[in-house]
């Protein structure tokens, strides 16, 4: 009966992949995954001052935003140019419209901004594979791009609320300070400021493969070499 479980099992896996060349071509791909650094967690806590400030912490994810743009530019940029880098990352809809009004050069800011936006993504999507990457675009420009919860109590602790971001290098805790409003994000250019603290550090960077959907992609391939070995034993029969 186990047998026989077995087998239907794999016929109905083998829909999705119907063909050797399917199942090993999903194989390689899982396991290319499990060896990408791990994903970020975003552990949220005390964000108060209702929606503007949850809205923001998630936009500028805790502060990573910042982060990846002073990783790729260092000193290349100013500090101006890097908030207003992030803040169009922020609010790019928002952002662009205000540009249009007070950039007098346009053309000129358009094409600077796109590079530092490309160098911005490049980094941010290599802990991803390029398939993923592809289906979080846009579908008409995929292939063109590939190339508050509570009142505000902070006045008395200073802080407005706390992330925990649990990243392939560990653990971090990151206390929020007040946020004021996106019309001031905008013109301003601020944003939250956040104090980073480690927490935990890891001796290895962790991979997929240490999570849990870790766990779950290596059963799905153990499941596709069984769906392979049946297709070459003849248990199971390709449809070319």
């Amino acid at each position: 009966m186990e047998e026989l479980y077995d087998v239907r099992y794999l016929k109905n896996l083998a829909k999705l992949y119907p063909t050797v060349a399917s199942a090993c071509t999903e194989i390689i791909n899982l396991q290319s995954i499990l060896n990408l650094p791990k994903g970020t967690e975003h552990f949220m806590t005390d964000i108060h001052g209702e929606y503007e400030q949850f809205f923001h912490v998630l936009k500028n994810g805790s502060g990573s935003v910042r982060r990846k743009i002073e990783d790729v530019f260092g000193n290349t940029l100013s500090s101006r140019d890097k908030k207003s880098l992030a803040t169009l990352i922020y609010y790019p809809e928002l952002k662009v419209d205000l540009m249009e009004k007070t950039e007098e050069n346009l053309e000129d800011w358009y094409r600077i901004t796109l590079h530092r936006l490309i160098s911005i993504c490049k980094r941010a999507a290599s802990k991803y594979t390029r398939s993923k990457v592809r289906k979080a675009l846009p579908a008409d420009f995929a292939y063109v791009i590939d190339g508050g919860f509570s009142k505000a109590y902070q006045k008395v602790t200073g802080i407005a609320g706390y992330t925990l971001v649990y990243n392939s290098y560990g653990l971090l805790l990151v206390a929020h300070e007040p946020f004021v409003s996106v019309e001031e994000a905008l013109v301003k250019e601020t944003d939250i400021h956040s104090e980073s603290r480690v927490v935990e550090r890891t001796v290895r960077r962790q991979r997929v493969a240490d999570t849990d959907i870790g766990k779950e992609l290596q059963e799905n391939i153990r499941e596709l070499e069984c769906l392979v070995d049946a297709y070459r034993t003849g248990v199971i029969t390709e449809k070319m």
